[in-house]
């Protein structure tokens, strides 16, 4: 047997042949998950129908829900849709009109963090909720097929390759922690009423709000840039997607705080081509269009901040 000093060579290269092991076989599993998946095999689980989800249309957190249970195929009808009628006694929590027993429910008592969106699966002895959207998105995801509007194939949000599913975690989370954050309307609220941040004609368009989508989008249209390049592709091609040609979580995190963006007078035209060409392409698709327009337009007016304003003109796309 040849040796390496006093190691053979053999022995030498056994962590390889195991890491290639495991790399092979994480990729079988990877592969069994999705045939499960789109094989109908995960509808052992409960049926949507005994979903409630607490969102509000306000909310674009809770508005990439929506947007992936659309695109998913499920209408509104197929799942239960709470929208909050009011606050709570701290003017902060929600209060939600139960749609099957009418009843007023107090959010905190639902969910502790008082934030939305949350997703209730079964009720009585078997509820269990999911939190935050990104963990209710990827349980969607999991549990039931679709159709993918740009392909007609069925099509999951995340991609099966490594590389491009971290790129589309890389965007959710670029979205979800760096922006989201810094421009979200309850924050600036608390800011400006509570901790001392100069007041604006707007809250919508407050100018510490517009400096971190703007921050913000300039560095998501960097690393669609970088995406793009990768993967062949020009923000001037049509049928744009965040990370390959289906949609994925990516773009279900983009269409909502490009929306916002567009409310706080934040330019995306011109300015940040790439993505302007996801989003463009994303609302032009009637899942998506039809869940924008019932949470009241494509860009979001500032009526629904509480602010009178005149009615903002939609984009023509």
């Amino acid at each position: 047997m040849l040796r390496l000093g006093r190691t053979p060579i053999v022995a030498s290269l056994q962590p390889f042949r195991m890491a290639a092991t495991a790399q092979s076989a994480s990729r079988k599993l990877a592969s069994a998950r999705k045939a499960m998946i789109h094989s109908g095999s995960q509808a052992q689980g409960p049926s949507p129908a005994t979903w409630k989800l607490y969102w509000s249309p306000h909310s674009s957190a809770a508005l990439r829900v929506a947007l992936a249970l659309r695109v998913k195929g499920l209408s509104p009808a197929q799942s239960i849709m709470c929208t909050p009628n009011r606050a709570g006694a701290d003017g902060n929590a929600y209060v939600f009109d139960d749609p099957e027993t009418g009843e007023a429910v107090e959010y905190r008592k639902v969910n502790p963090e008082g934030r939305i969106p949350s997703l209730q699966i079964g009720d009585g002895a078997s509820r269990r909720l999911l939190t935050q959207a990104a963990a209710i998105l990827e349980y969607v995801d999991e549990a039931l097929p679709s159709t993918d509007p740009l392909s007609a194939k069925t099509a999951s949000l995340l991609p099966e390759d490594p590389w491009a599913r971290a790129r589309v975690r890389q965007i959710c989370w670029l979205i979800g922690a760096d922006i989201h954050p810094l421009q979200n309307m309850m924050m600036l609220r608390a800011a400006t009423r509570e901790l001392g941040l100069p007041r604006s004609d707007s809250l919508q368009t407050h100018p510490f709000r517009q400096h971190f989508l703007t921050r913000g989008l300039a560095a998501l249209d960097a690393l669609l840039a970088e995406i793009f390049k990768e993967e062949g592709r020009s923000a001037s091609e049509n049928l744009q997607c965040c990370v390959g040609t289906t949609l994925t979580l990516a773009d279900l995190f983009l269409v909502p705080q490009v929306r916002n963006a567009l409310g706080a007078d934040v330019a995306v035209e011109g300015v940040y081509p790439h993505v302007h060409a996801v989003w463009s392409h994303c609302v032009a698709l009637p899942e998506i269009r039809e869940t924008l327009e019932a949470c009241g337009g494509v860009v979001q007016s500032r009526q629904q901040n509480g602010e009178r304003a005149p009615k903002r003109p939609q984009p023509k796309l």
